[in-house]
């Protein structure tokens, strides 16, 4: 299976650290990070939700997290971005850290799907400060 993360279809790299992750959920988290950094951006959002699905809220695995909200695909970064703003979501508290990048896509991102995501984060991450911004966002 570790042969198949590096195959040059993408669809198979994904399958393969899905089974990774299935198998040895307990270390699968090595394989994945380093899939994070693969040139497809599917791949890319896929291994994110199966990181998710993990709950894994190591330090290494938020700052993943935090890095794909970046993602400059031109075909696939905003699924990208949404996975890695659901799954900081998902982390809740344990994803804190997340919280001034988040606060910046919420009032400032020119994507208003991402703003809107972001925002919706505040029962889960403490974002309360960010009720002024809800309101006086359009994008809402």
């Amino acid at each position: 299976l570790k042969r198949a993360l590096r195959h040059p279809d993408s669809l198979v790299r994904i399958f393969a650290a899905d089974a990774i992750a299935a198998i040895d959920p307990v270390n699968a988290k090595s394989s994945l990070l380093v899939l994070l950094g693969d040139d497809d951006s599917h791949v890319r959002s896929c291994v994110i939700d199966m990181l998710s699905d993990l709950n894994l809220a190591s330090p290494d695995v938020i700052a993943a997290y935090i890095a794909a909200l970046d993602d400059q695909d031109d075909v696939m970064s905003s699924d990208v971005r949404r996975c890695a703003i659901q799954a900081l979501g998902k982390l809740g508290v344990k994803a804190s850290r997340a919280v001034p990048r988040l606060r910046v896509i919420a009032t400032k991102d020119k994507h208003t799907w991402a703003s809107a995501l972001a925002l919706g984060l505040g029962g889960r991450l403490p974002l309360s400060h960010l009720d002024s911004a809800r309101q006086t966002n359009q994008l809402i």
